[in-house]
């Protein structure tokens, strides 16, 4: 995830994308660390869970790093195969489609709307 982390931040710096990308990274990862916080408690006093499609969709939804420092921190949701199956492919998804935003050539106006520069493109990088 470190790795995840320092990849983006070169992106930005080489200007290959925008802040944004990187903050929404960072913020859906607090929240889904906090949501894992909550639920854990939750589990502990027999109290009200947030439900598993909830955390999946955060994790979805560019929260995994955060999910994935609260399991191992909290020691939460770790054990349960059929919910890491579907963790690990919210983390594959939402790389998928990180990737194709980045190099796509489909996905040059949404990163025109999102407000990359479009002369620094990873396409042609990628592909000569």
């Amino acid at each position: 995830m470190l790795l995840f982390f320092i990849t983006l931040a070169g992106l930005l710096y080489q200007r290959y994308m925008p802040v944004s990308i990187l903050a929404a990274y960072g913020g859906v990862s607090l929240v889904s660390f906090v949501m894992y916080w909550i639920d854990k408690q939750a589990a502990q006093r027999a109290g009200q869970r947030i439900a598993e499609n909830t955390l999946h969709l955060f994790e979805l939804c560019c929260g995994w790093p955060g999910a994935l420092v609260a399991q191992q921190a909290f020691r939460h949701k770790t054990r349960k195969g059929s919910y890491q199956f579907v963790f690990w492919l919210a983390v594959l998804s939402n790389l998928g489609a990180l990737g194709w935003l980045l190099l796509a050539p489909e996905a040059m106006s949404l990163r025109q709307q999102l407000g990359f520069d479009l002369s620094k493109s990873l396409q042609p990088v990628v592909w000569q």
